[in-house]
C-alpha cells in the first residue's frame, strides 16, 4: 500500500469518524426527543389513569343514585298501588251508597205518599167527623 492509498484511508477514515460523531450527535439528540416524549406518554398516561378513575367514581356514584332511585320509585309505586286498591274500594262503597240511596229515597218517597194519603184521609174523617158532631148537635138542641 502506498502513501497515496494510505493517506486515502485515513481521510476516509476520518470522514467515517466525522459521521460516526454526526450520527452520535444525531442520536442523541433522537435520545433526548425520545427521554421527552416518554415523559410526556408518562404524564399522558398518569392523567388518563386519573381520569379513568374520576369515571369509574362517577360511575359507581350513578349506579349507586339509579339503584336509589329504583328503590324509591318501587316504594312510590307500591303507595299507588295501595291508594289504588282504596279508590277502588272507595268506588265500590260509593257504588254500594248509591244503591242503598236509592232504595231509601224510594222508601222514603212511598212513607211520604203513605203520610200524605193518610193525611188526606184523616182530613176526611175530620171532614166527616165535623159533619156528624153538627147533625148531632142539630139533633140535641133541635129536640130540646
Amino acid at each position: 500500500m502506498n502513501d497515496r492509498q494510505f493517506n486515502m484511508l485515513m481521510k476516509q477514515m476520518k470522514d467515517n469518524n466525522n459521521q460516526v460523531n454526526m450520527l452520535t450527535e444525531q442520536m442523541k439528540g433522537v435520545t433526548s426527543q425520545v427521554n421527552i416524549l416518554t415523559d410526556e406518554m408518562k404524564g399522558v398516561k398518569s392523567q388518563i389513569n386519573e381520569l379513568t378513575n374520576d369515571v369509574k367514581q362517577l360511575d359507581n356514584k350513578l349506579d349507586n343514585f339509579m339503584t336509589e332511585t329504583d328503590e324509591k320509585f318501587k316504594k312510590v309505586d307500591a303507595r299507588f298501588d295501595r291508594n289504588d286498591e282504596k279508590f277502588e274500594s272507595i268506588d265500590k262503597q260509593i257504588a254500594e251508597l248509591r244503591k242503598d240511596g236509592k232504595r231509601i229515597i224510594r222508601g222514603v218517597e212511598e212513607v211520604f205518599e203513605t203520610v200524605a194519603t193518610e193525611i188526606e184521609e184523616s182530613k176526611e174523617d175530620r171532614k166527616n167527623m165535623h159533619k156528624d158532631i153538627n147533625q148531632l148537635y142539630k139533633l140535641v138542641y133541635s129536640k130540646s
